[in-house]
Parts: C-alpha cells; sequence; structure tokens
C-alpha cells in the first residue's frame, strides 16, 4: 500500500503542477492510434527511461521530455521519487514490447510497456502528440 499511495502522491503533485492538460495519455481505450515513432523507437525510449531509474541519471531519464514536464518534475524529485520507490520495486529488470495506447485527448498517444523490477511489475509509459517525439506524460503504475 506505501507503493501505491507514493505513486498517487506523485501523479497528484504533477496534476497540480499543471500538466493534466498536457499530459493526457491516461487511457484504457484498446490498443490502437499512430504515431510518428515506430514500435522499436518507442520500446528504445522506455526502456533507455528505465534504465536511466536504475542509473538514477536524471538527464537520460527525461530525454525527450517537454519543458513543462520537466519544469513539473525537476531532478530532486525525481530523485526522491528513485530514494523511495526501489525499496518497494528493486531495480528495473526487462521489459516487454512497446504497445500503442489510444489516448483519452484527441491528437495523444500512449506508448507503454510492461517492466520487470526485482520486486514488482510496473506499468511504464510515455504520453506523447501523435504527430511529435516530445513526452509529455511519464506514467509508473503497479501491475496487480
Amino acid at each position: 500500500m506505501r507503493f501505491h499511495r507514493l505513486v498517487v502522491g506523485v501523479l497528484v503533485g504533477v496534476a497540480m503542477a499543471g500538466l493534466t492538460a498536457c499530459a493526457d495519455g491516461a487511457t484504457d481505450a484498446p490498443a490502437g492510434g499512430t504515431s510518428v515513432l515506430s514500435a522499436d523507437e518507442a520500446e528504445m525510449m522506455l526502456v533507455s527511461a528505465l534504465e536511466a531509474f536504475n542509473a538514477e541519471d536524471y538527464a537520460a531519464w527525461s530525454a525527450g521530455w517537454s519543458e513543462q514536464m520537466r519544469s513539473a518534475i525537476p531532478e530532486d524529485a525525481f530523485q526522491s521519487f528513485v530514494r523511495d520507490t526501489r525499496p518497494t520495486t528493486g531495480r528495473f529488470v526487462s521489459a516487454g514490447p512497446a504497445e500503442l495506447v489510444s489516448g483519452k485527448d484527441a491528437g495523444y498517444i500512449r506508448w507503454q510497456t510492461t517492466a520487470e523490477f526485482e520486486e514488482a511489475r510496473i506499468r511504464f509509459a510515455f504520453s506523447m502528440k501523435a504527430s511529435d517525439r516530445t513526452v509529455h506524460g511519464v506514467f509508473f503504475d503497479p501491475v496487480p
């Protein structure tokens, strides 16, 4: 439960920082939509960010993020997130294939993967406009 509260707290903090409008990929819609990224490119972005989680490397973690995302989740917030999350998840081990999911708002999509950590399974995703490669939202949610 502590991990779930942490994730909810982080997401509430992100929403309060004004990312709700730009980070709109949250959806349970079936796979679909189009993206300028190929599945291989999206998978490489997702895995690189997860490896950056292991390395505690903010520059690699936030590569491709919009300026609004970087402002809302600065390096110190990332370091706190890693420090608070790692005891529950352990380190990132592997990821499944990238899956393209339609976004809730028109023009947005979500690239997501199910990531295996030493102690947890996480649905990790980037939200972006279908027409560009800039990350407008990041999601790190436990998989039951």
